[in-house]
């Protein structure tokens, strides 16, 4: 699989994830560090959006090994308090790019 990265760089911490992810299909492509506007002078980034033949994903890179709990919405690495899952702004920005992927399509049809 083809990986570009459109932002200052891959984190030394997601090498390792993005170069498994290079042994999915060839004919996929990935995009490194992308940027997601959420409003004047606000974005989030995104780790890693993967485009398939059927689907897109929006991927959150973790480095972490051993065991991962939640607790009130906080995740607990190996039973450390690491703050809020990662699973809320992944379901928010897949909400948001499903948006603008429809507007998009809507305007040029």
């Amino acid at each position: 699989m083809q990986i570009t990265n459109c932002g200052r760089g891959v984190h030394k911490r997601e090498v390792v994830g993005i170069e498994r992810l290079r042994r999915l299909p060839s004919d996929w492509y990935g995009f490194t560090n992308l940027d997601l506007a959420t409003g004047p002078g606000r974005s989030r980034e995104i780790d890693l959006v993967l485009v398939a033949e059927d689907r897109i994903f929006l991927i959150d890179l973790k480095d972490w090994h051993g065991r991962i709990d939640s607790d009130n919405g906080n995740w607990l690495h190996n039973g450390r308090d690491t703050g809020p899952s990662p699973v809320g702004k992944i379901h928010q920005n897949a909400k948001d790019v499903g948006y603008l992927l429809t507007e998009h399509v809507k305007r040029h049809m």
